[in-house]
């Protein structure tokens, strides 16, 4: 059933190799290179369902008879499956791969039919797949997986979102999702209780007209004018009713790119735990890059004591960048989940257009997260509890660089670098006014170890020879610290700014310009059992003022 697409790669490969010794030269040779790229040798004429949308629905509801699960059939059904792996490639149902037609209800009638059989994966191979809403449903043990950027999905807007939008104006819905972001995972259908499925290897982006799909901007890689709204790239939201089998529905996420979005990844259900995120690249969203657990403010989290859902899971290689195009109170990367992991992951040049005194305001309790201005463009908002970072930076960012909020979270080895960025900044806001690290009055029991604050202005020792000293001049403080944090450990610290470093040379108002306050900030006092050690700056034990301590014999004023 496969003729819409060319050979596996294996066929052509063996193919190529025969080919190549019957002619005695290598099978990896020129000669063998210059036949590989007529593909007219190798593809088949596109079958008739391809050009008559009647005929592929009606070869689609024939094929589909082949996945039935009725109890006569289902045995035989499974056995025939169980030779591929229960596995299904979406060209053998006539789902066009041309981004034409819309290909939303086949592919749930697909994932819908794997589950009752027991879940499987569905490949969907290079090509242009056009969805729109409710878009794709994640079932029990049904992963999807493409063939890398070459697998384009694509969500366009319609009178059903328009529809679901008007009823809901704060909802916003996943492209691959259970529920949206926020009704927990729906039972109309399966009675779906996801534990085991994924989506990975794909390309996920939005077009911004209803059922059209700009070839020439998927052909040059270029952005929509804006993204689109109430659309994600992928909303998990799971909530198991009753006692399942496994506490955790352990998802997976992997190799995606994802483009022009409300939110790009959002992970929020009680039991969507056991997550492994790896290779995650979200550019250009309205609101977060990536939601890891509700936020305070959310419908089913009103106040702080809530559960937000989303916790024990595992990021590895996140890249967030250009998050809060609404110009609202958006960080990067969000985290209100306790008991996660982040390894070797990016929050950068996400906006922010709030003004400076906005982004210094100490959080109230069950205070909504959304109406919390401080965060608006910084590269992490740490949220939640017992959470570990290690490896990762936050660079060129409106706001903060990295926002630790709450208590008891370890930061290892991480960077914040070149915060309030002016090239990531609109009026009201000005570059030279935010934190590369801001540490919040409710951050008690953190441990910063051998982090770093680094303005590096290109590396250059006259960084205004690439832009004048009032755009270089990037992050305020190296490490700002509200106060009334207790026990806090900042050890092996380093704050690093290239503009400042050659100060003696500057004129008097240029050293006016930079300020001569910048490696660390005590806004009000701190509590006992410190641990504190930035450059030569260091304090240990009691009770701390709003002043550095002495470093190197002598005073210096914060």
């Amino acid at each position: 059933m496969s003729e819409y697409h060319a050979p596996s790669r294996r066929a052509l490969l063996v193919g190529g190799a025969l080919a190549a010794t019957t002619a005695g030269v290598s099978a990896f040779s020129p000669a063998h290179a210059e036949q590989a790229n007529k593909p007219e040798e190798f593809m088949t004429p596109a079958p008739e369902w391809v050009e008559n949308p009647t005929k592929r629905l009606d070869e689609f509801r024939t094929r589909l008879q082949y996945l039935t699960y009725t109890t006569e059939a289902r045995a035989r059904t499974v056995h025939n499956l169980a030779k591929n792996g229960l596995h299904v490639n979406v060209l053998d149902y006539c789902v066009d791969p041309t981004g034409v037609e819309d290909c939303t209800d086949q592919l749930n009638m697909l994932a819908e039919r794997l589950y009752w059989l027991g879940g499987g994966s569905i490949e969907l191979p290079a090509g242009i797949y056009k969805v729109s809403h409710p878009f794709i449903h994640l079932l029990d043990k049904v992963e999807f997986f493409g063939h890398g950027m070459s697998t384009r999905i694509i969500a366009t807007p319609t009178d059903k979102l328009d529809e679901a939008v008007r009823e809901n104006r704060d909802e916003c819905f996943g492209v691959f999702h259970t529920g949206t972001y926020q009704e927990r995972t729906s039972m109309k259908v399966t009675d779906n209780r996801p534990m085991r499925f994924g989506v990975r290897d794909m390309w996920i982006r939005t077009s911004p007209q209803k059922g059209h799909i700009n070839v020439d901007q998927l052909r040059d890689n270029t952005h929509t004018r804006a993204p689109l709204a109430h659309v994600a790239g992928v909303i998990l939201h799971t909530e198991f009713r009753g006692k399942p089998n496994d506490p955790e529905a352990v998802p997976s996420l992997s190799n995606l790119e994802i483009w022009d979005v409300d939110m790009g990844v959002a992970i929020l259900g009680l039991h969507d735990r056991g997550m492994k995120v790896d290779k995650i690249r979200v550019r250009k969203s309205l609101r977060q890059g990536l939601l890891v657990g509700k936020p305070v403010g959310h419908p089913l989290r009103r106040i702080d004591d809530n559960n937000p859902g989303g916790a024990d899971n595992k990021f590895l290689t996140v890249d967030i960048s250009d998050a809060n195009l609404s110009g609202k109170n958006y960080a990067g990367i969000e985290i209100y989940a306790s008991q996660c992991k982040f390894f070797g992951s990016t929050s950068w040049y996400n906006r922010r257009s709030i003004q400076k005194n906005s982004i210094y305001v100490t959080r109230k309790k069950d205070q909504s997260d959304d109406q919390y201005t401080a965060k608006a463009g910084a590269g992490w908002y740490v949220a939640g509890t017992r959470n570990l970072f290690q490896g990762c930076t936050a660079q060129e960012n409106g706001g903060h660089g990295w926002f630790a909020l709450m208590p008891r979270n370890n930061y290892v080895g991480c960077i914040g670098e070149s915060s309030s960025w002016h090239d990531a900044v609109s009026k009201p806001a000005h570059n030279h006014e935010a934190a590369n690290w801001y540490i919040s009055s409710w951050a008690s029991d953190c441990t910063f170890t051998g982090v770093r604050s680094d303005n590096p202005y290109e590396d250059s020792d006259k960084p205004e020879d690439k832009f004048p000293l009032d755009k270089a001049l990037a992050a305020r403080w190296g490490f700002y610290l509200e106060g009334g944090a207790g026990r806090l450990s900042i050890i092996g610290a380093n704050a690093f700014d290239a503009c400042k470093r050659n100060s003696k040379a500057r004129t008097a108002a240029q050293r006016d310009m930079m300020g001569n306050k910048w490696v660390l900030k005590v806004n009000s006092e701190l509590y006992e059992l410190l641990r504190i050690q930035i450059n030569e700056f260091e304090i240990n034990g009691d009770l701390v003022a709003p002043v550095l301590p002495k470093a190197k014999g002598k005073a210096t004023e914060n």
